[in-house]
């Protein structure tokens, strides 16, 4: 989906600072930490160019895009995903 290399970094390196205790996806970028739907979005701007059109989406407040993002994470299995395809 992401255009380029994605590190993906367990929790557990990061040693320079805390990152929030929320089960979610956080992205870093320097020591900055976005979750739910900002991390989203910020990795929608490196995916592949037909990715672009969904960035439109996160014009809508954040507020409604987080509760659309826990349930989407609450719903996984519906979307053929479990639990343990999540973990790093």
């Amino acid at each position: 989906m992401v255009a380029g290399d994605l590190q993906i970094i367990p929790e557990t390196s990061f040693t320079e600072f805390t990152l929030p205790e929320i089960d979610s996806i956080k992205w870093v970028v320097g020591t900055d930490v976005y979750v739910k739907s900002a991390a989203i979005s910020r990795i929608l701007a490196f995916s592949h160019w037909y990715f672009q059109p969904l960035r439109l989406v996160f014009l809508l407040p954040s507020s409604f895009l987080d509760k659309g993002y826990d349930w989407v994470a609450k719903n996984r299995l519906f979307w053929g995903k479990s639990v343990d395809d999540c973990a790093i």
